[in-house]
């Protein structure tokens, strides 16, 4: 039953999907993730790092154990500068937002002008990239602190991930940063793609509000009113016509563009507009958006092994 309630919570915040510098831009197939010649540096000198950057300490014993495994060694520049992966990082921690994470990149600035420069390699530099790549993946791949958790209304207990052997996964698949269902629940990813395309709609201004007109409880096929000129926009907006004819008269286009929202939203259609459809309609961009990210939220609390669950009883 647990099971089955997990799904629904993550499927609940998607009903609207239908129908992305350096690096990164989409096939992640050859990217450079080892450095070509090896450079040691002074473990003694990894505390000053923390003095300057104190809000990557909660790291610390984390970055301790990934150098501590490669010997004192740079991982993410050689002697030319970083390496590809580097920028890859980069690109994916600046594009956090895409995850539904809505939070401050700490040291964006200084994070952004190191990859400006010419990226000779330093420690503080070094230390810079590993600190924000336990910054994504504790952010992308394990959420919100358990102790925040139940403001989500969600609460389970998760298994601890260790993120430096899930380096060494990504440096042998970097793809997996963009997909990997060995670490989050299928519909997570679903629901990025829905969270993309709201968010494309909110910076188009989002859509307006529908009214009934007054005496008017309920329009059907054959009809006409202003009314049905604005749901009309607003499923146009959302995908579910091709194309706004911004006709007034309820007709078979419309109808069906009507019945596949229900479909999608899991609602009873009725082939009619009311008030019930029209509050549903009136739902706005922004809630839609925090929707979708909470489910995302949800998701991360998922096991992938639901992936391939075959009952959820």
């Amino acid at each position: 039953m647990r099971k089955a309630a997990l799904m629904a919570a993550c499927v609940i915040g998607f009903l609207v999907t239908a129908t992305s510098c350096k690096k990164d831009k989409g096939d992640l197939t050859g990217v450079e993730t080892r450095t070509t010649d090896s450079i040691s540096f002074d473990k003694s000198k990894m505390a000053g790092f923390y003095a300057k950057y104190p809000k990557f300490k909660v790291y610390q014993s984390e970055i301790d154990e990934l150098y501590k495994k490669y010997d004192y060694h740079y991982i993410w520049h050689d002697k030319k500068g970083t390496i590809e992966f580097a920028e890859v990082i980069y690109n994916r921690v600046n594009q956090i937002d895409k995850e539904g994470i809505e939070e401050d990149i700490p040291y964006k600035n200084e994070f952004n002008e190191m990859f400006a420069s010419s990226g000779k390699p330093d420690l503080d530099s070094e230390l810079l990239i590993s600190s924000m790549y336990f910054f994504y993946a504790k952010k992308v791949l394990n959420g919100i602190d358990p102790s925040k958790s139940k403001q989500t209304g969600w609460y389970l207990p998760r298994e601890r991930t260790s993120y430096v052997a899930y380096l060494d996964s990504l440096m042998e698949d970097p793809k997996k940063l963009k997909e990997d269902k060995s670490e989050l629940f299928a519909q997570y990813y679903n629901l990025r793609k829905g969270l993309q395309k709201y968010r494309n709609i909110e910076k188009q201004g989002g859509w307006g509000t529908i009214t009934l007109e007054p005496g008017v409880k309920s329009l059907k096929q054959g009809d006409s009113s202003v009314t049905i000129t604005q749901v009309r926009k607003r499923l146009h907006m959302e995908g579910y016509l091709k194309n706004d004819s911004k006709s007034n008269v309820f007709d078979d286009e419309l109808a069906k563009a009507l019945e596949q929202y229900d479909l999608r939203h899991n609602r009873v259609s009725d082939k009619l507009i009311g008030p019930n459809v029209v509050k549903d309609l009136n739902i706005s961009v922004a809630d839609r958006i925090r929707a979708i990210s909470l489910n995302m939220e949800r998701c991360r609390w998922v096991s992938p092994e639901m992936n391939t669950a075959r009952e959820f009883i």
